[in-house]
């Protein structure tokens, strides 16, 4: 099922990108890592991945401007923070940036990761179903306001012929 699945985990910590990218791996997900922002927004734009895994304190450019710059070029794409930081700013920074969730660093158990990881997969699911089926209802009024604007109109002419008629006999 997670087969097609694909994350890109950016860190710069090359323990934690190892970890992270081969357990996602033995859980069937495709991943790409990188360990920088700068690697990590060339892989975001060929890899294409479903959601990203960012650390905010890196070398370069760093996750903040990793989520700005995904921000721009994909809206409300899912981006997952995994960082040692606990400072609230950095959360609620993180969060206004768009961020679906906020781990902190070190992962005492790494199925939190995965569990995590299936929420937001499973709210991507739920958000595409959403839009497909608000293409579907927008499909639907418009073939329906086109069948009563015809029909309008056919009564519209019948209405005219009536009156046309009853104006002649007059």
């Amino acid at each position: 099922m997670e087969s097609n699945r694909k994350v890109l985990v950016i860190d710069d910590e090359p323990n934690v990108l190892n970890i992270v990218s081969r357990f996602l791996t033995s859980k069937d997900f495709m991943v790409a890592a990188a360990p920088n922002g700068d690697e990590g927004m060339r892989l975001f734009s060929r890899f294409s991945p479903n959601i990203v895994l960012v650390d905010i304190r890196m070398e370069g450019k760093n996750g903040f401007e990793v989520m700005e710059a995904i921000s721009k070029e994909k809206p409300d794409f899912p981006i997952i923070v995994i960082t040692g930081s606990n400072d609230v700013k950095d959360a609620l920074r993180a969060m206004e940036l768009g961020a679906w969730d906020y781990i902190i660093k070190p992962m005492i158990d790494i199925e939190e990761l995965y569990l995590r990881l299936l929420k937001a997969f499973e709210k991507l699911d739920l958000l595409e179903q959403n839009r497909k089926h608000k293409e579907y209802l927008e499909q639907e009024i418009k073939v329906r306001t086109e069948k009563l604007e015809s029909r309008i109109k056919e009564l519209e002419e019948q209405l005219e012929k009536m009156v046309e008629e009853k104006g002649k006999k007059c």
